[in-house]
């Protein structure tokens, strides 16, 4: 993935103080382990994670795809309770389309990885921090499924 400039991702808690968490790795087949393992191998590559010691600990679990494959996912759950959300409406699609009358010309894109294009914030990584196969690792970019993610991509 690319990386933007300007814009980066930062957690903001509920309370002025908030309490870190450790939730320990649940266990798992030998399947989910090397698809794990294959899934930080290629991340940690890519430069999205990183090594980090942190007091928050995530878990990490694996979903299965239609296909088969299993999907690597942290489970953000109780980092998102802690979250203050940001309110982001969606538009409205028969306004932008009221907008776009007269128009002759359209587009699209599509961005690879889109959340991990933007970095997190220095000192918010470690609130992103997860078990991993291969020990704790951090979100150098925006991890899929922290709350407040869509608002600022």
């Amino acid at each position: 993935p690319g990386k933007t400039r300007g814009v980066g991702f930062s957690i903001d808690f509920k309370g002025a103080f908030t309490q870190p968490f450790k939730e320990r790795m649940q266990q798992s087949s030998p399947q989910k382990r090397s698809a794990k393992i294959l899934e930080c191998k290629k991340t940690l590559k890519a430069d999205v994670i990183r090594p980090l010691q942190s007091p928050w600990v995530s878990d990490v679990v694996t979903i299965k795809r239609k296909d088969g494959s299993c999907r690597f996912c942290v489970d953000w759950r109780r980092v998102n309770t802690l979250t203050r959300t940001i309110a982001t409406p969606l538009p409205r699609i028969d306004d932008s389309l009221d907008r776009s009358g007269g128009a002759e010309r359209f587009t699209t894109f599509d961005i690879g990885s889109a959340f991990w294009n933007i970095v997190c914030k220095p000192g918010h990584e470690q609130c992103a921090a997860f078990n991993s196969p291969l020990g704790l690792m951090k979100f150098t970019r925006m991890g899929f499924g922290l709350a407040n993610i869509s608002a600022v991509f």
